[in-house]
């Protein structure tokens, strides 16, 4: 590792470039325990939105940070008297491990886990819906809605037809105004979501396209 100046943080730091392109930040520091802190410099949130007064996670660095510090590596470093942390924000995603005595074998474990990030499909497939589950299970997307405002939404014949009929639309001049089409599908002029009130509430819910029932597809197989 190479060392650094100690800076801002008053304590020196090692920096290190693993051989799948990772870089690592270690920082040791004096404390009753011994313990060592993992930063990689990319993190993983994309917006503010609230989840229990905290920030919904989101982005591809927050499941990997999962996926490293799943149960079973949990449960492994538990057997060595090893607390464990693990945490994503917008600049880093960061591994903590604590021990009494002898550190360097539990961060041995987790530099290992971090050098060698090869996941299995089936298991990260499991890994996004069990996470998906927890987390749309509380989330109410109609206090944010920065997905309808932002993301545009696309429509097929049938769904546009049910929804023009729910709303007693004029479908041609609806489309006329409001809509592109491309290959059979339909999507609105601007990329603002026309269904929704000001409240945030969803005109169309009775009838949504499959785009909106199934966003964000993190439960999906084969989603990335």
């Amino acid at each position: 590792m190479i060392k650094s100046d100690y800076g801002h943080i008053n304590y020196p730091f090692y920096e290190q470039k693993l051989d799948n392109g990772l870089k690592v930040i270690f920082i040791p520091y004096d404390g009753v325990n011994e313990s060592a802190i993992v930063y990689l410099s990319q993190g993983g949130y994309l917006h503010s939105s609230k989840i229990l007064s905290s920030k919904m996670p989101f982005g591809t660095s927050y499941y990997v940070e999962k996926m490293i510090m799943d149960d079973e590596f949990k449960d492994e470093l538990k057997k060595l008297d090893t607390d464990s942390y693990s945490a994503s924000d917008y600049s880093y995603t960061c591994f903590q491990v604590t021990k009494k005595d002898d550190i360097f074998t539990p961060l041995t474990l987790l530099m290992n886990r971090l050098s060698s990030m090869r996941f299995d499909e089936e298991e990260l497939d499991k890994q996004f819906k069990r996470l998906h589950e927890k987390y749309f299970r509380v989330y109410d997307c109609s206090k944010c809605r920065n997905c309808c405002k932002k993301l545009g939404i696309s429509m097929t014949e049938e769904e546009l037809d049910k929804i023009c009929d729910y709303l007693h639309l004029d479908k041609g001049s609806y489309v006329e105004e409001n809509l592109n089409e491309k290959y059979g599908e339909y999507s609105f002029k601007n990329t603002k979501c026309q269904f929704l009130n000001e409240d945030n509430s969803c005109m169309v819910s009775s009838c949504l396209p499959i785009t909106c029932k199934e966003f964000p597809y993190t439960n999906k197989p084969e989603r990335l």
